[in-house]
């Protein structure tokens, strides 16, 4: 009875308090995973390798650790990258949902104007194009 009683003690310990997982260390081998997988983004997108890239920054905001402005800056990316892949749906959902809280909404219209383009949807790009202007009169459209 008193083996049994010591195991469910254990077991009650174990359970409150982990199984001595460091939460720090767990944060900070996810905040590497997220700092690799950026770089590795940012530079297969500037080297128009874009299925690399959209991977690589998907796995970068996944993490959970990005600080906003880099997240916010690497789904923008992965939208234009993922309009390069013809995957239209998925760039516009991943816009959507930025253009629920990001601080500069000029840079999710510029992107989907990208995507509108892609798409040969020509005055949808410009109206979007043109909602991006109103915000930041001097932004440029996203490039080939």
């Amino acid at each position: 009875m008193r083996q049994l009683l010591a195991l469910l003690n254990l077991l009650l310990a174990t359970a409150l308090l982990g199984c001595g997982a460091d939460p720090l260390a767990d944060r900070a081998a996810k905040g590497k995973i997220a700092e690799e997988s950026l770089n590795a983004g940012l530079q297969a997108y500037q080297s128009k390798d874009f299925e690399t890239a959209a991977a690589q920054l998907k796995q970068a905001c996944d993490a959970g650790t990005l600080i906003l402005d880099l997240q916010i800056d690497a789904r923008l990316k992965r939208a234009v990258a993922l309009a390069h892949l013809g995957q239209f749906d998925v760039a516009l959902g991943e816009l959507a949902e930025l253009e629920k809280g990001a601080p500069h909404l000029e840079h999710v219209y510029a992107a989907r104007s990208f995507v509108f383009k892609k798409q040969g949807k020509q005055a949808e790009a410009l109206a979007e194009f043109a909602r991006a202007k109103k915000l930041s009169p001097s932004i440029q459209p996203i490039s080939e």
